[in-house]
């Protein structure tokens, strides 16, 4: 974000009155699997969206040690997924996402990127915690057993729950397939700014790169973001240790709830930790040449700095 459209960003949230805040409109499509919008959301994030996937990977990287497992909620294209997948051949990846399409674009990529660590599945965020010993069900939707999954991550997915409760039931069955003891948590999506004109300034940042059903997806998207108040209260479901709520500085358009399990730190993870920033270094090289790009990235992680929230590796 540009120093001129953060203060424009900040004279909108602070001249809002509390009494003109919209309300909270849920996605009109839950799941994506109209083949049109699938299509105008993949063009542009490839354009747009990079760096903040950039971000995520940074972000997640030390979380993951090799012959962990990582569950991805609410996947979508899978360009998170394929990503950080790419960056740990030694660890197995779940997808999830109920949408149809966006499974099918996930594979694909999947595909072109020739990864066998990752594996996709259907189901539902709000209902995926094993029952009675039961691995399928009459809906054919999958489900895990409890303390599964070392690492539970989910970017920009969240805000496509109906409600309150189902986010509440979501963070509740994270709760449940997460490793007690040493498990990792990394959360990202938008939160709910108060002024309708800073939802327009953000969901029109690149504008003259977005295809027209992106840029409305975008506003939609924001319009359908959870309030912090919303956000803490879920939280009570997540695990009571260690679980941190961070939001960008200023103007906070977007949360990440982070929890890092223990990790040993020897000869062998430091050597990890150089091949991670050598990778992320150069997926930044060849991602994002343009400067506004990488100005967008330099701006994600100076927010989160600012509201307590450091970037390693780039």
């Amino acid at each position: 974000m540009t120093l001129t459209r953060f203060v424009k960003a900040l004279v909108y949230e602070a001249s809002t009155p509390t009494t003109r805040v919209q309300e909270r409109i849920p996605e009109p499509e839950l799941v994506m699997n109209d083949s049109q919008q699938v299509k105008s959301y993949m063009e542009s994030c490839k354009r747009v969206m990079t760096p903040v996937y950039l971000f995520c990977c940074a972000q997640v990287a030390n979380l993951i040690q090799p012959g962990m497992t990582v569950l991805d909620l609410g996947c979508g294209s899978g360009a998170v997924l394929c990503m950080i997948a790419s960056m740990h051949p030694e660890s197995e990846f779940i997808g999830f996402d109920l949408s149809e399409n966006m499974l099918q674009h996930a594979q694909a990529e999947i595909d072109e990127m020739n990864l066998k660590n990752v594996k996709l599945v259907k189901g539902d965020m709000t209902d995926f915690l094993e029952q009675h010993g039961d691995t399928t069900s009459q809906d054919e939707l999958t489900r895990f057993k409890q303390a599964s999954f070392d690492v539970v991550m989910c970017t920009n997915a969240l805000h496509h729950l109906p409600d309150e409760k189902a986010l509440q039931k979501c963070f509740a069955n994270i709760s449940q397939v997460l490793k007690k003891e040493d498990g990792s948590l990394y959360l990202l999506d938008f939160l709910h700014v108060r002024s309708e004109k800073t939802m327009h300034l953000l969901s029109h940042f690149h504008e003259e790169e977005q295809e027209e059903l992106f840029t409305q997806d975008y506003a939609n998207s924001l319009k359908a973001a959870f309030f912090k108040d919303q956000i803490l209260h879920a939280m009570k479901s997540l695990p009571s240790d260690g679980c941190e709520l961070f939001t960008t500085f200023g103007v906070s358009f977007l949360f990440c709830i982070k929890k890092e399990g223990n990790r040993s730190s020897n000869e062998s993870s430091t050597k990890l930790s150089t091949r991670h920033q050598e990778t992320l270094l150069q997926m930044k090289r060849e991602m994002i040449p343009s400067k506004a790009l990488q100005h967008d990235l330099e701006g994600l992680k100076m927010l989160f700095k600012l509201g307590g929230l450091r970037t390693n590796y780039l």
